[in-house]
């Protein structure tokens, strides 16, 4: 059950979050979002996957923004975190050609897309929303650990 103080808490490390941008600090694994990538408007399974169905609002904004072409309008990736089948998920920060931000999630079973998985797509013209609330706590640590600001 959350009190008071727990919601109060939640906010206040929301907005602590650094919200510069910040990029990561080794070579950007792009390759090892082939799998999750090439599941995205695939035909074959346009019931799961279509953009329609894996983009979300982010809470604090009132509407949906333009996901574009995606996954084939990136423009620039900040962060990538591969993913493994059956064990951790994919994510993905970025900059897309229309200007606007994504972070992107996919996970999986030991089988792959075709058989149980999940995605999420959350877009965002504010770099500092999708930071502060498309970002899990989990996610931001993972995050801020492999990644340093932007100069």
């Amino acid at each position: 059950m959350k009190t008071e103080s727990s919601l109060v808490y939640v906010c206040i490390s929301k907005m602590s979050r650094d919200t510069q941008f910040r990029i990561q600090n080794s070579h950007i694994n792009v390759g090892s979002l082939f799998e999750p990538f090439s599941w995205v408007n695939n035909q074959f399974d346009l019931d799961n996957y279509s953009i329609k169905n894996i983009q979300h609002p982010i809470v604090s904004e009132n509407q949906m923004y333009d996901a574009g072409n995606f996954p084939d309008n990136i423009e620039k990736y900040y962060w990538v975190y591969p993913g493994k089948n059956d064990e951790k998920p994919w994510y993905a920060l970025m900059r897309l050609t229309n200007g606007n931000y994504a972070l992107y999630k996919a996970t999986c079973d030991y089988t792959g897309f075709d058989c149980q998985g999940y995605m999420e797509l959350f877009v965002s013209p504010c770099y500092e929303s999708i930071i502060l609330y498309a970002m899990t706590d989990r996610v931001y640590a993972k995050y801020i650990k492999k990644t340093k600001p932007f100069v």
